[in-house]
C-alpha cells in the first residue's frame, strides 16, 4: 500500500471515529419519566464528587449502583423544587457553610497537587516496650537507652528483654507524633539514642535517630526511595503546609478571632470577623441545630458540649478564610470548580429535602428502647444460664446510662427503612430504567 493510500485510510477512519467519540458522550444509559442520564452526565456527577470514573465505567455493577444513585438525587432534586425547598431560609443559610468548606477543601487540594511543601523529616529505629513480667515499661526503656548508649550490641540487649521489645523503622515528619516526641528526637545527632523514653499513644519506647532529612516537593523522590514511606511523608508535610498556611490567614489583618466564646450564653456575642463579615454565638447555634442536633436526635442545644461548640466554630473560621483566599486568588471561578460545585450543590439540596421533610418525623421513643433493652437482657440472661451462672449480672449497663445510645440506634434503623422505602416508591414512579447495552467493562 503507497503511502498516499495509507493516509487516506487513516482519514477515513479518524471520519468514523470522530462521530462514535461525540455519541459516546451522549449515550444514554439510563432513564426516568421522560428524562435521560447520558454516560457525559454520569461522568461528570462522578468527577464532582471526587470518584474514581476509570474504576466506575470499568465495571457494570458499579456503573447500575451509580447511575440509580445519580437518578435518585435528580428526582429527588425535582421534588424539593417542586416544594420549594431550594428556597427554604435554613436551606439557604446552610448552603452558604456548605459552599464554603466544599470550596475551601477545592483549593486545597488545588495546593496538594501543585503546591510547594517542605520539612524536617527524620528515619528512626524504635524499641516498643510491652508491659509484662519483670520491669515496667518506663523501667525497661530506660534499661535499654543505657545499654545502648554504652555500645552494646542492639541483637544483645533485645536477648535480655524477654520478647517484650518490638522493633521497627520508619520516616516521621516533625509534628507527627506532638510536640514531646519532637522535643527529645529532632536535636539528636545521627546515631545517637535519645536519652529519655518517649510515649505516643501509650506506648513506651526507646528512639535511635537513623537520618536526618529536609525534603521537600522536587527532592522527596529522591531522598525517600520507598514509595508508601514517601506517600506517608508527602501526606504528614502537605498537613503542616495546611496548618502553617491557616495560621497565617489567621494573623492577617481583618481577621479576628473570638472563638474560645464559643459556649457563651449570649446570642449576640460575635466569635470572629473575617472579611467585613462577622458570625456570632446565634449563628453557630442554629448551624448546629440545623446539622448536628438533627444528626444526633437532641432537642435542646444546650445539651451539646462545649468542645462540640467550640470545635465548629474553629472549623467555620478556618473554612471561611480559607474560602476567602481561594476566592482571591480565582481559584473557585473557574469552570472545572463550577461543574464540581453544582454536583455537591445539587447533591446538598436532595440530601436537605429527603433529611428535613421526608425523614423529619421519624422518631425513637423511650417505649421503644426500653423494648430493645429488655430483649437483649433476656438474651444475656439466656446466655449466661446455659453457661451455668444463672445468679451472675446481666452484664449490660443500666438502662439510664444507655437508654440514649439505643434511642439513637433505633432513630438510624428506622430512618434508614424509611429512606428505602421512599427511595424505592420515588423510582417505581419515575419509571426508572438502566440501559443495559450501554454499560461498559465487565
Amino acid at each position: 500500500m503507497t503511502r498516499r493510500n495509507t493516509l487516506c485510510c487513516l482519514a477515513i477512519l479518524l471520519l468514523f471515529a470522530l462521530p462514535c467519540g461525540c455519541a459516546r458522550e451522549g449515550t444514554v444509559m439510563a432513564r426516568y419519566g421522560n428524562r435521560e442520564i447520558t454516560r457525559g452526565m454520569l461522568v461528570r456527577w462522578l468527577q464532582g464528587r471526587s470518584d474514581d470514573v476509570d474504576a466506575v465505567m470499568s465495571r457494570k455493577e458499579e456503573q447500575r449502583r451509580k447511575l440509580k444513585r445519580l437518578a435518585l438525587e435528580l428526582i429527588t432534586v425535582d421534588e424539593a423544587k417542586r416544594a420549594g425547598y431550594d428556597r427554604n431560609e435554613d436551606f439557604l443559610f446552610l448552603l452558604r457553610f456548605v459552599e464554603r468548606n466544599f470550596c475551601a477543601d477545592y483549593y486545597w487540594k488545588t495546593l496538594s497537587r501543585d503546591g510547594w511543601y517542605e520539612g524536617d523529616v527524620v528515619r528512626v529505629r524504635e524499641y516498643a516496650v510491652t508491659p509484662g513480667d519483670g520491669p515496667a515499661p518506663d523501667a525497661l526503656a530506660r534499661e535499654i537507652i543505657g545499654e545502648l548508649r554504652s555500645g552494646v550490641a542492639p541483637e544483645a540487649v533485645l536477648r535480655h528483654t524477654g520478647g517484650r521489645v518490638k522493633v521497627s523503622e520508619s520516616f516521621l515528619a516533625r509534628g507527627d507524633r506532638g510536640e514531646d516526641y519532637d522535643r527529645v528526637v529532632f536535636h539528636l545527632g545521627h546515631g545517637a539514642v535519645a536519652p529519655e523514653p518517649v510515649v505516643t499513644a501509650g506506648t513506651t519506647a526507646v528512639v535511635v535517630l537513623l537520618q536526618r532529612l529536609h525534603p521537600d516537593r522536587d527532592t522527596i523522590g529522591d531522598l525517600i526511595g520507598d514509595s508508601g514511606d514517601r506517600r506517608a511523608v508527602r501526606k504528614s508535610l502537605l498537613s503542616r503546609a495546611r496548618e502553617g498556611m491557616e495560621s497565617r490567614l489567621l494573623r492577617a489583618g481583618g481577621v479576628w478571632d473570638n472563638t474560645a466564646a464559643a459556649d457563651s450564653a449570649d446570642p449576640t456575642t460575635v466569635l470572629f470577623r473575617a472579611s467585613g463579615e462577622q458570625f456570632t454565638v446565634s449563628d453557630l447555634s442554629r448551624v448546629l441545630r440545623l446539622v448536628y442536633m438533627k444528626k444526633n436526635g437532641m432537642l435542646h442545644i444546650r445539651d451539646i458540649p462545649a468542645k462540640i461548640r467550640h470545635d465548629w466554630a474553629r472549623s467555620i473560621l478556618l473554612d471561611t478564610v480559607l474560602f476567602n483566599e481561594a476566592l482571591g486568588r480565582g481559584v473557585c471561578a473557574t469552570e472545572a470548580y463550577r461543574e464540581a460545585w453544582e454536583v455537591n450543590r445539587q447533591h446538598s439540596l436532595a440530601a436537605g429535602y429527603l433529611d428535613d421533610i421526608v425523614l423529619s418525623s421519624v422518631m425513637a421513643t423511650e417505649a421503644e428502647a426500653r423494648r430493645d433493652y429488655d430483649k437483649m437482657l433476656a438474651i444475656m440472661r439466656r446466655a449466661r444460664i446455659r453457661g451455668g451462672t444463672p445468679s451472675a449480672g446481666s452484664g449490660l449497663v443500666p438502662f439510664h446510662r444507655a437508654k440514649d445510645a439505643i434511642l439513637a440506634q433505633i432513630r438510624d434503623r428506622k430512618r434508614m427503612e424509611s429512606r428505602t422505602a421512599w427511595e424505592s416508591e420515588l423510582l417505581r414512579r419515575a419509571r426508572f430504567s438502566i440501559v443495559e447495552s450501554a454499560l461498559g467493562g465487565y
